[in-house]
């Protein structure tokens, strides 16, 4: 059997081309040349290489070389098939940079798998903190993928409810930012000295590092039980009023798991104190939007529900990306409305903070439900709160053109080159009711403008009615209620008359609807609620090295 040099496939002895690919066998595969001696042992001889002729030891030499040849062809063969492959002994790079992605980029340009997974930690979000399951300048285990674990800045672990006080606080301590410690109230003894709530919550990232962390530990002392939380509504009153409280329950927009049960109290959960009257609020959705925002009246004076609770929607909102502000309180307006302002940043003139309505004369202005008008149109007719979609709009101004800084009254001002001054100071005697004066300088700025979605609220129809100038591909959430912040860079002033009857294009006003928001809802414009049942402001508390222990 002959083996040929250019495929290596056998052929017999007398063939002068291979059988398979075709090529010529040279001579010495076919037969030894003429008078040749061959190799053939005999039970009485020992014959060996030196005993050979030559010409039979270099046909030996050939089909031994042709033989290998065919062998390493199968051999590549397999392996261009997949039957085997070849590993090489590969060793874990030291990782240089500060980076989870630069670690990740190392591994692979070496050949090595390798994967993420997030931890809380002191480093910078993104930051490279270990190698979980390989040492660096050894060798790495071919059936393994290495786990690169990577900073997801500081925050809360997961499982930090339930730990002991101490055992929280010394993980805690360690993620670099201020810890307060505070005494919570429970009526359940195995709660003495655990952990019953944390801010933020566990599994989240610290959103405010000023404010830092808090842990609630569990105390057996009057107040209001901390475990409340989350509770049905009814079943939270029931317990309450068998332990001799007076409970009132009020709604606040929640989540869809929270939807009738309790996100909160005044005084806060887990407040010690020896009172015996608290509010407890509990989650609902758009359908009772105006529960929240225009409750009922309890004055038997007034027969109409005024939008006028805006300090229902204080809270921190965040967007996915880690952007976050607070709306917070500011002082009321003469009508008794709690007006809001985005991180305090509230301004003297009550016009200047955030509202549901517009300015107007009369408190009818601001109830959405009314059917008295204005001029002939109803007060809040171009406004969310008074339509069917479940959206309402939050915003700065009051509908008021602006005169240099300030808000503009026709009637009451007039403007001259951008500053306001009084009739008398303009040397008019009486308001200027027939327009005859030109007021100059006088614009309309877009200002912080807020579109709250509850949930269940109607984003769809919204869209279809052209509130976004755009389209986007990212879809909120809807099992959380938030808030759309326009983005008011994308707008200029423009010039405004003083008339009474002009349009603002940046808010709704008793003359027409705000012009569309340009950019649809996206990662930087949609601002969750981060709820949160604890007053943690009131609640308190202190570091835990000035705590006895």
């Amino acid at each position: 059997m002959n083996y040929c040099i250019q495929c290596g496939s056998p052929n017999n002895d007398r063939n002068h081309f291979c059988s398979k690919c075709g090529s010529k066998l040279l001579e010495e595969e076919v037969a030894p040349r003429p008078g040749a001696s061959t190799l053939t042992p005999t039970a009485n001889s020992e014959q060996t290489v030196s005993d050979t002729p030559a010409a039979t030891v270099k046909h030996i030499h050939k089909r031994l070389i042709i033989g290998l040849s065919a062998l390493a062809a199968v051999i590549v063969c397999m392996g261009s098939l997949g039957i085997f492959k070849t590993y090489y002994a590969r060793t874990i790079p030291h990782i240089q940079g500060g980076s989870a992605s630069d670690a990740v980029k190392q591994l692979k340009e070496a050949g090595i798998p390798a994967q993420t997974k997030l931890e809380f930690s002191p480093k910078r979000k993104g930051s490279f903190i270990r190698i979980d399951n390989a040492e660096e300048g050894k060798r790495w285990d071919r059936n393994t993928t290495v786990t690169v674990t990577e900073s997801a800045g500081p925050g809360v672990p997961k499982g930090t409810v339930g730990q002991s006080g101490q055992h929280a606080q010394s993980t805690l301590e360690k993620m670099g930012l201020p810890l307060t410690v505070t005494d919570l109230s429970s009526r359940l003894p195995t709660a003495k000295g655990q952990v019953l709530a944390t801010y933020p919550a566990e599994g989240q990232a610290v959103t405010d590092q000023s404010t830092g962390i808090h842990i609630g530990v569990g105390v057996n002392k009057p107040g209001i039980p901390a475990e409340l939380a989350g509770l049905d509504k009814d079943k939270a009153q029931s317990q309450l009023s068998s332990q001799g409280f007076k409970v009132t329950l009020e709604p606040r927009f929640s989540s869809t798991k929270n939807l009738g049960k309790i996100v909160g109290a005044n005084p806060s959960l887990g407040q010690i104190t020896d009172s015996k009257t608290v509010t407890l609020f509990y989650g609902v959705d758009a359908s009772e939007r105006l529960d929240v925002v225009a409750p009922y009246p309890t004055d038997a004076t007034s027969a109409e529900r005024v939008a006028n609770k805006e300090d229902r929607l204080v809270g921190h909102y965040c967007t996915d990306d880690g952007d976050c502000f607070n709306l917070e309180n500011t002082s009321k307006d003469s009508y008794g409305s709690p007006r809001l302002s985005i991180n305090g940043k509230h301004k003297e003139n009550i016009w200047d903070n955030l509202s549901f309505c517009s300015y107007a004369e009369d408190i009818a202005g601001c109830i959405p439900t009314t059917n008295f008008e204005i001029d002939g149109k109803l007060p809040l007719s171009n406004n969310l709160i008074a339509g069917d979609s479940g959206a309402m709009e939050l915003y700065e101004g009051g509908g008021l053109p602006y005169c240099g800084d300030i808000p503009f009254l026709s009637g009451i001002q007039v403007c001259i080159n951008g500053q306001s001054k009084m009739y008398d100071d303009a040397g008019l005697s009486e308001p200027n009711y027939d327009g005859s004066f030109k007021n100059t300088g006088l614009q309309w700025k877009p200002l912080e403008f807020l579109l709250i979605m509850p949930v269940g609220a109607k984003l769809s129809q919204l869209e279809s009615d052209g509130y976004f100038a755009g389209k986007s591909g990212y879809k909120p959430d809807p099992g959380r209620p938030y808030l759309i912040r326009r983005n008011n860079s994308k707008y200029k002033a423009q010039p405004a008359s003083g008339k009474t009857d002009e349009r603002d294009p940046f808010s709704p006003t008793l003359n027409g609807k705000a012009d569309p928001f340009k950019d649809p809802p996206n990662r930087s414009n949609v601002y969750y609620l981060v709820e949160n049942p604890y007053n943690w402001a009131a609640l308190g508390g202190s570091e835990p090295n000035s705590r006895t222990k």
